[in-house]
């Protein structure tokens, strides 16, 4: 019965080896639960005969399209052999669901218009498919989308001239800025599409009609930027300045969210994915410290929000999971280690505690009775450590240069790291793959195929989707792959005597160009210049 299942599950799983026999293994298991899972969302999903119906990226059929859409750019990384039969077409089922109903009646509503969250989904999914077909060379029939153009300038638009919290019907007033809803949403959304218009072709079919929306990007981060010192300046005055941090964003009245979906995570990591100026990039490095602080003070787990809302204390734990918990603040970080600019300038000894803390709660408390969701289980908890992997595998030297630098600023001398044994690749990739291959055994996967259960896992509520379902899983079980190859390459290379080449080999770009980023928190898309990660091409 639901009420029988815990929070979470003590965790019995072992920490990877991580070995090329162990990397290989894992790799095909993953690309054969890929395969499946595929087959599995093709086999019950249907394309709705009312448009009203199709739903948003979160809960609906756009989340399955994009998703398969990521699957056709990632899928040298995910096939085990050559064959045909093993050459799926995810391009041809992500085109079969799109509806070619015109979607100009969205009703826009202030606050709420992340296509992450809102109708708004539909029109990214059929603009990000119109730009997939002409890069990717699909040959695919795509809807007119004039009206999509339409609506999505219209979006952005609206959404510079709203304060930072907005009246919504049953609530009193709530804050606007969110990813799953809010303004940090549809920034992604955005920036997005503009990293996906590759060609000239695709940027004179979908730049030059949404023209106006990439105007207002500037305006709609000052509006993000503003909200936050706007919500830091209530907090002040409803608790006083002890726990006050540069920008605080309202959730519910009178409460501050932290986590990635719905709070402060979520929406600095969307900033820190467009252009800030020097006073705003200090003021999220301001808030990042102070984030990393309410870390470490609930020694590795993070409140939902602050002040706690009045039932938290009757819950046996605090959340470990993506929306709300730890992985939101491994998401923020992992961003900020990648600009040069910020860690140079403004790093601190919290950053590098929060990183070890929160991995250690989430390895201790997130595998999550709800199953292998990404928004809610354990598929979101560890992709964060995906990242960090990459991060201190390929990193390691500038963020070294980097931190040392900040160390020799600090007059404490980082006194908060001494004891603690450095931080390395393994320690977080160890800890993300046996949450992926656990997951192989929470539902609508678990009923479909025949593998061996060990933990009770609930079945998600919207079984197929990609914030609750399947989808989610297999996206990031394809992200997965792609690291796993790229570090079994560099193995390769190592085994040569070629270490410390891996960035001018083909093999390894080739992996680490499909690493597409984390789904609504990264600018995910085609990356055809730059990696992922390499001190000298990140952010500045």
């Amino acid at each position: 019965m639901e009420s029988a299942r815990p929070q979470f599950y003590p965790n019995t799983l072992q920490p990877t080896d991580i070995t090329k026999e162990n990397l290989s293994l894992i790799l095909k298991e993953l690309q054969l639960a890929i395969k499946n899972g595929v087959d599995i969302i093709s086999k019950n999903v249907q394309r709705p005969t009312d448009p009203s119906s199709y739903g948003n990226i979160y809960s609906g059929i756009p989340g399955i399209i994009l998703t398969l859409l990521r699957l056709e750019r990632q899928k040298s990384c995910l096939q085990q052999t050559t064959d045909h039969e093993d050459n799926k077409s995810y391009s041809k089922i992500a085109f079969d669901l799109i509806m070619s109903t015109p979607t100009a009646n969205i009703d826009l509503v202030d606050g709420r218009m992340s296509p992450i969250g809102s109708a708004l989904g539909a029109v990214l999914m059929r603009i990000l498919a119109l730009c997939e077909n002409h890069n990717l060379r699909l040959a695919q029939d795509v809807p007119d989308l004039a009206d999509d153009f339409t609506v999505f300038n219209k979006a952005v638009q609206n959404a510079t001239l709203h304060g930072h919290v907005v009246p919504f019907p049953g609530y009193n007033p709530i804050g606007g800025d969110e990813v799953l809803f809010g303004r940090a949403g549809l920034l992604w959304a955005i920036l997005t599409i503009e990293k996906h218009c590759l060609t000239e072709k695709t940027r004179q079919l979908v730049l030059v009609h949404l023209e106006p929306a990439l105007e207002c990007v500037p305006k709609l981060v000052d509006a993000i930027i503003s909200a936050g010192k706007q919500g830091s300046q209530d907090f002040v005055k409803l608790y006083g300045a002890k726990d006050a941090m540069p920008l605080m964003y309202q959730w519910m009245e009178g409460y501050y969210a932290l986590g990635a979906v719905h709070g402060t995570t979520g929406i600095l990591t969307m900033l820190l994915s467009s252009h800030l100026n020097d006073d705003q990039l200090e003021l999220v490095a301001e808030t990042v410290t102070g984030l990393c602080r309410v870390c470490i003070e609930h020694e590795g787990h993070f409140p939902m929000c602050i002040p706690e809302r009045p039932a938290a204390p009757l819950k046996t734990s605090p959340f470990v999971q993506l929306c709300h918990g730890p992985p939101g603040l491994l998401i923020l970080l992992n961003t900020v280690y990648q600009n040069t600019s910020l860690l140079e300038r403004f790093w601190r000894p919290e950053w590098e505690l929060a990183l070890r803390l929160g991995t250690e709660k989430i390895w201790q408390e997130g595998l999550l009775s709800k199953g292998a969701s990404f928004c809610h289980g354990h598929t979101g908890n560890a992709w964060p450590l995906l990242y960090l992997h990459n991060i201190y595998e390929y990193n390691v030297g500038y963020q070294q240069q980097a931190k040392q630098r900040g160390i020799a600023a600090l007059e404490d001398k980082s006194e908060l790291l001494k004891g603690s044994a450095p931080l390395d690749s393994d320690f977080f990739l160890s800890r993300a793959l046996p949450f992926m291959m656990v997951a192989r055994e929470s539902p609508p996967y678990s009923q479909e195929v025949d593998i061996k259960t060990s933990f009770d896992f609930r079945a998600p509520d919207r079984p197929y989707s990609f914030g609750e379902g399947l989808t989610g899983q297999v996206c990031a079980w394809a992200e997965t792959c792609a690291v796993i190859k790229a570090r079994l390459r560099k193995m390769e290379l190592e085994s040569t005597s070629n270490d410390g080449h891996e960035l001018e080999d083909g093999r390894f770009i080739e992996s680490s160009l499909q690493q597409l980023g984390l789904f609504g928190f990264v600018v995910n898309g085609p990356n055809t210049n730059q990696l992922l990660f390499g001190g000298s091409l990140c952010q500045e």
